[in-house]
C-alpha cells in the first residue's frame, strides 16, 4: 500500500500507525472496508478529517456518506460490517461526521470490529441518518475479547432500527467459559431521536447493549441513561 511504502520502503513492510484524512469534500463509501493487520500492513489505524491538529486543519468534521445504492448493495449480506478491522487491531476515528447519503436500509453494522485486544476510539465523531435492519447487531458492534472502547463527545442522532434486539452500542462476546473483559468509556455523548424495539424478554432496543460470558451468565444493559429526543 502507498502509505506503507512512504514510510517503509516497501508496500508489504508493516507499519506502527497509518492515518487516513478525509478532505473538504467528504468521502463516499460505497464499497465495504474489510481489512486485518495483514492486509493493510499496521495494527493502528486512524480516520481523521483533513490537517487534523495542525494550524491549517478543517474548521467543521469530514463527512463520510454510506451510499449503499450506488455499489453492489446486494453482495452486503457477505460482509461484516461497512468498515470492519479483524484481529489485533486499533482503530480510531476523530472528527468525522458518519450518515447515510441514500434511502437505503442498512443489513450490517456501520463499524463492526472482531480481534483479541483491539481497541476502538471515537472523539468527536457523529452517526446520524441511519436505518438499520439487521437482527442482534449494533450500528457500532465489538466482539470483545480483552478489548477497549471511548466514545468522547459524540453525536447519535436520527437512527432507526426495525429489527428487535438492535442497539446504537453493542457489545458481544463468544469466548467460553470465562467472561471476556471489556473496558468501555463513554463521556459527554449525546443520543438523540433514536427509534427501536427490543425483543420478547425486553432485550435489545438500547443505547447501550453487552452480552459478555455463557448463556447463563451474560449481561444485558438496557437503556442505561436517558435519550435525548
Amino acid at each position: 500500500m502507498q502509505i506503507s511504502f512512504e514510510l517503509a520502503g516497501t508496500d508489504t513492510e508493516c507499519v506502527y500507525e497509518k492515518i487516513v484524512g478525509i478532505t473538504e469534500g467528504g468521502c463516499d463509501l460505497i464499497n465495504r472496508f474489510q481489512y486485518n493487520s495483514d492486509s493493510i500492513h499496521t495494527n493502528s489505524l486512524k480516520i481523521v478529517k483533513q490537517l487534523y491538529q495542525t494550524t491549517n486543519e478543517m474548521t467543521d468534521n469530514a463527512k463520510i456518506r454510506i451510499m449503499k445504492l450506488s455499489g453492489p448493495h446486494w453482495q452486503e449480506y457477505r460482509d461484516s460490517g461497512w468498515i470492519a478491522l479483524f484481529g489485533q487491531m486499533n482503530l480510531s476515528l476523530f472528527c468525522i461526521d458518519i450518515f447515510q447519503g441514500d434511502e437505503a436500509t442498512l443489513n450490517i453494522p456501520v463499524i463492526y470490529m472482531d480481534g483479541q485486544n483491539s481497541s476502538l476510539v471515537l472523539d468527536s465523531v457523529s452517526f446520524s441518518a441511519i436505518n438499520l435492519e439487521a437482527a442482534q447487531k449494533g450500528v457500532i458492534h465489538m466482539v470483545v475479547d480483552n478489548s477497549e472502547f471511548a466514545a468522547t463527545n459524540c453525536i447519535f442522532e436520527n437512527i432507526s432500527y426495525t429489527y428487535s434486539c438492535v442497539s446504537i452500542i453493542r457489545f458481544e462476546s463468544t469466548t467460553q467459559p470465562t467472561l471476556s473483559p471489556v473496558k468501555a468509556i463513554i463521556s459527554g455523548c449525546k443520543f438523540k431521536n433514536i427509534s427501536g424495539q427490543g425483543d420478547s424478554n425486553s432485550r435489545g432496543g438500547s443505547a447501550i447493549n453487552a452480552e459478555i460470558g455463557k448463556e447463563e451468565n451474560k449481561k444485558f444493559r438496557r437503556n442505561p441513561f436517558q435519550l435525548l429526543s
